[in-house]
């Protein structure tokens, strides 16, 4: 069961762009809070306050209003798109004695037999919503993976939902798919495994011993065979040159 987190509020009696802006500037969420039939109020918080806050997990909080105490779940989170930096926050009035559903994150746990045997493991849903009182609000949803082989397809109806609440999602969701190694993987790792060690260098002082031994360059050879076809042409001259005086 997830505790109550403690927050102060301050109101903000400007809104818009700007005002917003400012707000940050200065360490400060825009946020706002609604619902019971009550008039929507403005508020900040503390930017690294309400930071540690939702790296707990928390989803139920006590609003410190200056002038008094709101009970309010965290009913939607945003984000910029390029920094993705939290930048408002919506609460929503809640009841204690008020069934109300939540959001909460769904974890993992176990060591997955499918991916041991070489498969890759899918998490289709990060959070799960659950119903239940304020006070019961769980801090996580916790589904087991160990039994999963190469195959298996886990769903909302095969998770147990936490003490004290309910599941709300579509009991035929698919919550954790296991399944071979997508095609390129294989190839990439064939062709990883087909790529040919080392090989030796080639070993360039050979060519200089055949040199060493008597081997003539290609070049000089050629000269010396234009020299000897000269020469047998003098000589092939020389009767027939002797014939005719």
């Amino acid at each position: 069961m997830m505790k109550t987190a403690s927050l102060k509020a301050g109101i903000r009696d400007k809104v818009g762009t700007n005002t917003a802006r400012q707000w940050r500037k200065q360490g400060k969420l825009p946020a706002v809070l609604y619902g019971h039939k009550a008039a929507v109020c403005a508020l900040t918080v503390d930017a690294v306050e309400f930071g540690l806050i939702i790296k707990k997990g928390s989803r139920f909080v006590e609003l410190q209003l200056p002038d008094r105490v709101e009970q309010a779940v965290i009913k939607s989170l945003q984000h910029d798109p390029v920094s993705n930096t939290l930048i408002h926050v919506d609460f929503a009035r809640v009841a204690m004695d008020e069934v109300i559903v939540v959001k909460v994150p769904v974890k993992l746990k176990g060591h997955c037999k499918g991916v041991m045997h070489g498969g890759a493991l899918e998490q289709h849903l990060a959070e799960m919503a659950v119903k239940c009182l304020p006070a019961a609000i769980p801090g996580f949803v916790e589904v087991d993976i160990t039994d999963l082989e190469i195959g298996s397809i886990l769903h909302v109806s095969a998770v147990k939902a936490p003490e004290g609440s309910t599941i709300a999602e579509d009991p035929t969701r698919v919550v954790i798919t296991v399944h071979e190694p997508r095609q390129e993987e294989v190839v990439e790792a064939a062709a990883a495994a087909a790529v040919p060690g080392p090989t030796e260098p080639e070993v360039i002082t050979a060519k200089k011993e055949k040199e060493e031994e008597g081997e003539e360059p290609a070049e000089a050879g050629g000269k010396k065979k234009s020299e000897d076809a000269q020469a047998k042409k003098k000589t092939e001259e020389a009767p027939s040159k002797k014939k005719a005086d």
